[in-house]
């Protein structure tokens, strides 16, 4: 721990063994030395006036009772130091010292920063995605959504935040239990799935929804969802169906669809020990085209 005094003029008075090692001065070549411009710089990183603070802590010692700021070494080396300040009163009221002492938080400063830093990277990247984002937290409960859920789905984030996903706002009928599925297997990691959900006017319409887990310090604190309509894809999809089973020219059945019906019907034929009309019809002409 570091302990420090200094006088009403800012002048450091007693600096005790561990200060001298994490400053890098020795008693002797501190003592008497202002705190500003040794271990305090006249500004920090952040373009705060630390000499005004000084002088501010030395009159209100009171309004400085706990206080972080930014130090320096005699290396040059930035440090962030949690102050506890305390003001040295004389017989007749007037302040006559400061005691101040420290403890060493860069680590945690720098972690705040790390943190705050990501979490504007996730903020941008949140915003921007292309596809529709909602963020909650381990309950279902909504933190946040993207503009593209407001554009998918029609809800702004006034009309959901605080609200439970998986109470019915884009869950239609008979889906409620298999949103709640879901978000379990999300709690436990990721899982990507394809369903049907709602817009807020009514409209369903098919996506797929993937969901994985938010981790802080190995702790599950929220859940990221995110959903694409995947409209268009089944229309395609319908389209390769058919075209795999009819005639693009006739409308009819084509051969490989045509005998794995001809196959079910028998099988059912034989089953039910029931007799089967086969008919076999040239349509317009297209006998040959077909053929071939």
């Amino acid at each position: 721990v570091i302990v420090l005094r200094m006088d009403i003029n800012g002048c450091i008075t007693f600096f005790n063994e561990f200060a001298q090692k994490f400053f890098g001065y020795t008693k002797d070549e501190i003592l008497g030395k202002n705190v500003v411009g040794t271990i305090v710089p006249e500004i920090d990183t952040s373009y705060r006036d630390l000499k005004a603070m000084i002088k501010d802590i030395i009159q209100n010692p009171n309004l400085y009772t706990i206080n972080e700021n930014e130090n320096i070494r005699r290396n040059g080396e930035r440090v962030w130091i949690l102050w506890t300040n305390k003001g040295a009163i004389d017989k007749d009221g007037h302040i006559t010292e400061i005691l101040c002492i420290g403890n060493d938080i860069t680590e945690h400063k720098k972690t705040e920063e790390a943190l705050y830093k990501s979490q504007q990277e996730f903020d941008s990247l949140f915003k921007s995605s292309p596809e529709a984002l909602v963020y909650m937290d381990e309950n279902s409960n909504i933190l946040n959504i993207n503009p593209r859920f407001t554009e998918l789905f029609g809800y702004t984030l006034d009309e959901v935040k605080g609200k439970n996903l998986d109470g019915g706002i884009i869950h239609p009928p008979g889906k409620m239990e298999e949103g709640k599925r879901l978000t379990k297997k999300a709690l436990k990691g990721y899982f990507y799935y394809e369903t049907i959900r709602k817009k807020k006017d009514g409209t369903l319409f098919p996506v797929s929804v993937s969901g994985s887990n938010i981790l802080i310090d190995g702790h599950v604190k929220g859940i990221l969802g995110i959903y694409i309509n995947i409209t268009e894809r089944k229309k395609l999809e319908e389209e390769l169906k058919k075209l795999a089973r009819f005639d693009n020219l006739t409308g009819s059945c084509n051969r490989g669809y045509g005998l794995a019906l001809l196959d079910r019907q028998l099988k059912l034929a034989k089953r039910n020990k029931a007799k089967i009309l086969l008919a076999y019809l040239d349509v317009d002409n297209f006998k040959d085209i077909n053929d071939s």
